[in-house]
Order: C-alpha cells, then structure tokens, then sequence
C-alpha cells in the first residue's frame, strides 16, 4: 500500500510538471502495448542470437586462417603463405571474406596488394611531379587491384600478430557458449512474456487515478 501510494504520488507529480502527461495520455497499457513491448524484447533477442552466432562464425571459421598464418610464421611477404600452402584453398567462407577484403583488414596483409599498391603509390608521385606547374592539375587515376584467390600470398606483420590473435581467438566461441546464450535468452523472454503485461497493468491502474 505504501509503495503504492508512493509511486503514485511520483506519477502525480511528474504528469503535473508535463514531463510524462502526453506519454501516458497516449500510452496503451493494454494487450497492444504489451505486445509492442515484447516485439522489442524478442526483436532484441534475435539480435543477440544472430550477433553470437557470427561472432562463432568469425572467430572459429574465419579465425582458422589467421591462427594458421601465425602458427606458420607467416610474418613477412618473404615468409607468406598462399592459401593451397595453408590449407584453405577449398574453404569457401574465407575465400569470400579475402575477396571483400573487410573482415581481415588491419591484420592480414597479401603481398601482391601491397607491391601493387607500393607501384601506384610511385607513378602517383610521378604523375603530380609531372603536372606540379599546372594550375588545373589532373588527378592520378589508377585501376582497383584485381585479387586472385589462387596465387596471392598473405602474412601477418609481427606489430599487429598479437592483435590479430586476440581479434581471432576461438576461446570462449563455441556451441556450448551459443547455448548458454539461448537458455539465458529463453528465461529472459518466458519472464518477459509473463510479467510485462502485469507491469502495464499495475502502471494502467497508477495512471488511470492521477
């Protein structure tokens, strides 16, 4: 009864400051507003869920190539590896994440990139040594490197290894850990589904008196 009261007089006293007035005023506290709520909460849920299972995914599939790379010693474009010499050559999801060239970025280094790169970096610099007299000088245009799964080489640079491994660790990424996940979620989701009506409800009868 007390905290009845309490709590009332605290609604009482916000919706008379017009902090809360309009937000319960168009608030439904009935079936559909319970059903909003839980549509977030499982919405949320999914979310968790999905972000688990890629983070497995990332780390226990991708990852494999870059613990390769370091258990290998691929350290430098002298020591790399390509991908038949690592093992990898027939795994699908690495090939396409080498492809898009984002989920190894600041880790994984291919050595014909890098020269390919290092050559346009230098007839850049000859270009705009070429046309510095120009008042309207033409910008240095140079095609995109044009990967080749099949022959490039990879390494990780000694400065960014224990990054790398720390990004790729497969410790704690495991179907054990995505089902921990899902029984937290589905107890989670179970009180939700139970309680938020009756919350609603008891907010329902609170506001209805102020």
């Amino acid at each position: 009864m007390i905290l009845t009261d309490l709590t009332g007089k605290v609604f009482a006293l916000l919706a008379k400051e017009d902090l809360t007035a309009g937000f319960f005023d168009s608030f439904d506290f009935g079936e559909d507003g319970a059903s909003a709520i839980l549509r977030v909460v499982f919405a949320i849920a999914a979310g968790v869920v999905l972000a688990s299972l890629w983070a497995v995914y990332n780390k226990r599939y991708l990852g494999g190539l870059v613990r390769k790379l370091l258990s290998e010693g691929a350290s430098s474009p002298e020591t790399a590896k390509n991908l038949y010499e690592l093992g990898f050559d027939d795994k699908l999801g690495v090939r396409f994440a080498l492809r898009r060239g984002h989920t190894y970025s600041g880790c994984v280094v291919c050595v014909e990139e890098e020269q390919y790169l290092a050559r346009m970096q230098a007839k850049k610099e000859e270009f705009e040594a070429a046309h510095a007299g120009e008042k309207k000088k033409p910008k240095f245009k140079y095609p995109p490197f044009k990967p080749d799964l099949d022959v490039m080489r990879y390494y990780i640079p000694e400065d960014k290894a224990f990054a790398a491994e720390t990004r790729f660790s497969a410790k704690g990424a495991n179907i054990t850990g995505i089902f921990i996940v899902l029984i937290l979620l589905a107890i989670i989701l179970i009180a939700a589904t139970i309680l938020v009506p009756k919350i609603l409800e008891f907010l329902g009868v609170l506001t209805s008196s102020i």
